[in-house]
């Protein structure tokens, strides 16, 4: 492979690793968002609110607990294998 073709071939995967990389950040700030979200404290249901709509945002609260929840287990194994495999 020629020098030139060497150059562009990293310039190329060196911008894919900051895509990635930006990806990535990006994920892992709305996972923590989520989860911030979820541990919000609730306010009571109001004698006049739609216990439907209330039992929703509840419902809405947990789920976001629980992708928040995910998210940051895998981006820690994914660190920890990350790791291991660069090693």
């Amino acid at each position: 492979m020629s020098k030139k073709a060497q150059n562009w071939a990293r310039l190329l995967g060196h911008g894919l690793a900051h895509v990635q990389d930006g990806v990535d950040f990006a994920i892992d700030v709305g996972f923590k968002a989520m989860k911030k979200a979820a541990n919000e404290k609730s306010s009571k249901r109001k004698k006049d609110e739609n216990k439907y709509l209330y039992a929703g945002k509840k419902a809405g609260k947990e789920l976001l607990g629980f992708l928040g929840e995910a998210g940051d287990a895998f981006y820690k194994k994914y660190g920890e294998l990350k790791k291991t495999r660069d090693l």
